[in-house]
């Protein structure tokens, strides 16, 4: 490392400690508890996360127990990365993709991370066209950017606006590859723990153990230490 350069951190507790202040970290949770309480208090017959960019709202959800009697799913509509490359998908292919899980008739919701909005009006747009009722909506706006679109906050649609430090970030995503010509999920195991430990303090401080997993950290350990005390002292305010 020279000139001041920033490391380049893989392992997602690396990532979250050296990049990521515990209060933010703590504003991501409270976000996603908050979204999951509405979401719970709608009870829609599924709730869909499009992986990959809402997959780390889902395992801090998972993490705090706060969805566990609605069944969620997490279509892999998001951005795939093949040999040259990010691949998106177009709409009709995502439609037909939600349709392997969402049936007409049905209720669902969704909960997505929203950097502009397009994606997720368009993904509420689908389910909606495919289900001919009103879907749910909880659109988590990354706090740094002003979005174009917003579904406001009515009877079944909130914003929030929050830290959402993971966008576009691989240490903390799964990926989507291509292959054979298929969709296929690499699911990012450490990434999964950090969340789901992020999310599990709602019901008490989180251990550095759990959170570690079983990363082996370039970062000193104390600074770990440090972190996770200063993350325990933020409390959860949901």
């Amino acid at each position: 490392m020279t000139n001041g350069a920033t490391p380049k951190y893989t392992q997602p507790v690396d990532l979250l400690v050296a990049t990521v202040s515990p209060e933010r970290a703590a504003g991501f949770v409270n976000t996603c508890l908050e979204a999951a309480a509405f979401m719970q208090a709608a009870e829609p017959d599924l709730v869909f996360f499009p992986n990959r960019g809402a997959a780390p709202m889902l395992h801090a959800i998972q993490g705090a127990n706060a969805l566990d009697d609605i069944p969620c799913i997490e279509p892999l509509i998001g951005s795939a990365m093949s040999m040259n490359g990010g691949k998106g998908i177009d709409g009709g292919t995502k439609k037909a993709m939600l349709e392997e899980y969402i049936l007409p008739g049905m209720h669902v919701g969704l909960m997505d991370e929203s950097q502009h909005g397009g994606t997720i009006k368009q993904h509420r747009a689908l389910a909606t066209h495919i289900t001919d009722n009103p879907v749910v909506t909880c659109q988590f706006q990354d706090d740094r950017i002003s979005p174009r679109y917003c579904v406001g906050n009515g009877d079944t649609t909130r914003f929030f606006v929050g830290p959402l430090f993971h966008v576009d970030r691989n240490g903390f995503l799964d990926e989507i590859v291509i292959m054979d010509g298929e969709r296929q999920l690499r699911r990012n195991t450490d990434a999964v723990r950090v969340f789901e430990t992020l999310g599990g303090a709602i019901t008490g401080p989180i251990a550095e153990v759990l959170l570690v997993g079983d990363q082996s950290p370039v970062l000193p350990p104390e600074q770990i230490t440090a972190w996770v005390a200063d993350f325990n002292a933020q409390g959860l305010s949901i």
